[in-house]
């Protein structure tokens, strides 16, 4: 992405265009993702062309609901969706963004954004985009939930490595995270609030809903250890050894404080059929969208047209390629 300027144009969808600038978050995050599963033989230069190619194609599928969703979609609904997200946008992302920031006011943040290329406005309209095309989608993809018994045993039976383990945990877990707050007597000082409340009579999902940070929280703390989850090393060796139903002391971890509850506890083994019924309904009803999702977008993008800066580079490659 060196090689761009954040105000060129990266991408093009009917009308919609995106640039480089509003890319770089997607950019990075893919690029993320994939240094930890790529061959360490990848290329830089191939790693980065697939995290490019994984931010693109995530910006047009969305932008690819969102034009569908203006020509199909009454003004009406479409105006209640733009009011909602700017409210949504004004009570929770600034306040957000303000706090990673580290400033005190909206205009302390629109003049640290405007240094790096960026905008409020621009956020809020990517926003909206996202939200139309959220609900779109929503609309769209409209799968049974029901899934035959049948079909349950037969997803088991053809995927039954997938369900040997070496031990999973169910529990409930406060947190703490330490970015979220002013310095560790802050953290320290909200997750011993946290425990009074619960040894006070509130439930742990109650105080979790209401106070806890990180991504269990909206599930009330909820949390399942399987083989392929990754938790701090200092929650792995309480939940192995806490009894069923009891509340841990603070547990203090790299990135943040956690009390935990163990509510289930499976040996290594092979997950019964009966214990992997939910997770097997999950993931046929999981494919069943996906699938759907996969034509309507096959099907959108015969409707609309579709440019990226990779169709420029790859023109260019080929008339290259034809000249030697």
């Amino acid at each position: 992405m060196k090689h761009y300027h954040p105000g060129q144009i990266a991408l093009k969808v009917s009308n919609e265009s995106v640039t480089v600038g509003k890319l770089l978050p997607a950019y990075f995050g893919a690029l993320q993702e994939l240094s930890m599963k790529v061959s360490k033989n990848a290329s830089p230069e191939a790693v980065q062309r697939l995290a490019m190619r994984k931010a693109l194609d995530g910006y047009a599928d969305m932008l690819l609901l969102y034009c569908d969703a203006i020509n199909n979609v009454p003004p009406e609904m479409l105006e209640r969706a733009e009011v909602e997200t700017k409210r949504m946008f004004e009570e929770k992302q600034v306040p957000e963004m303000m706090k990673r920031a580290n400033v005190q006011t909206r205009a302390q943040l629109a003049a640290l954004m405007a240094k790096e290329g960026a905008n409020l406005e621009d956020r809020l309209e990517d926003a909206t985009k996202q939200n139309i095309a959220q609900m779109w989608r929503s609309e769209l993809v409209k799968i049974d939930p029901n899934v035959s018994r049948q079909d349950l045993l037969q997803y088991y039976w053809n995927h039954e490595k997938d369900f040997d383990h070496t031990g999973i945990y169910e529990f409930e877990e406060l947190a703490v995270d330490l970015s979220e707050v002013k310095d560790k007597h802050e953290g320290w000082a909200k997750i011993c609030a946290m425990g009074r409340m619960v040894l006070s009579g509130k439930s742990v999902s109650e105080v979790a809903l209401q106070y806890s940070d990180g991504p269990t929280a909206k599930d009330g703390g909820r949390r399942k250890k399987g083989d392929k989850q990754d938790l701090p090393g200092e929650v792995l060796n309480a939940i192995e050894k806490l009894p069923i139903g009891q509340l841990s002391d603070v547990i203090e971890g790299s990135y943040g404080f956690y009390i935990i509850r163990v509510t289930k506890r499976l040996p290594p083994g092979k997950l019964s059929f009966a214990d992997a019924q939910v997770e097997i309904k999950n993931r046929i009803y999981a494919e069943r969208q996906n699938k759907k999702m996969e034509e309507i977008l096959a099907h959108l993008r015969r409707d609309y047209r579709v440019w990226s800066i990779l169709d420029e580079i790859k023109a260019a490659e080929n008339k290259r390629a034809d000249r030697r």
